[in-house]
């Protein structure tokens, strides 16, 4: 009788970790590796936007460009970005996010059109502060709407 309980215990043991370490991996799966947050779905016309960056990667530090930190995008059929004007100086990294770093923003919005908007971030990984900047995967925000004042 001793043997049976004994033999059902580690059964149950082995059983409970196996179990633990699923519902894990599925909680640590869902999350993303990489997060563009705005702190509300509407905004006014030449409101501040408030922007929160989470890089949830255990190893990829990533960089950003001086010169074109984000574009803004508005929703017609598909995406378009605003034209900008050409940068007046070198386009080099300028700020970086390291892994599991959280960063907040606040964002001065352009004069823009009413509608459904996000923000397109380029970044290079692994890259160096200073070095002229190349993009190597870009990452997106929450959909916002902006309306009229």
């Amino acid at each position: 009788m001793n043997y049976f309980f004994k033999k059902n215990w580690i059964f149950f043991i082995l059983l409970s970790i196996i179990f633990v370490s699923a519902i894990g991996f599925f909680l640590v799966g869902k999350s993303q590796d990489f997060e563009v947050s705005v702190e509300n779905s509407m905004y006014s016309k030449n409101e501040s936007l408030r922007l929160k960056i989470k890089n949830n990667f255990l190893n990829k530090e990533f960089c950003f460009s001086s010169c074109f930190p984000y574009f803004l995008e508005k929703k017609n059929d598909d995406w378009n970005e605003y034209s900008y004007a050409e940068c007046p100086f070198p386009d080099r990294i300028e700020k970086c996010i390291k892994p599991r770093q959280l960063k907040a923003f606040i964002i001065n919005l352009p004069q823009t059109e009413e509608g459904l908007h996000r923000l397109s971030i380029p970044a290079c990984y692994n890259c160096n502060i200073g070095q002229v900047f190349h993009e190597d995967t870009r990452f997106f925000s929450d959909e916002f709407r902006i309306k009229s004042n």
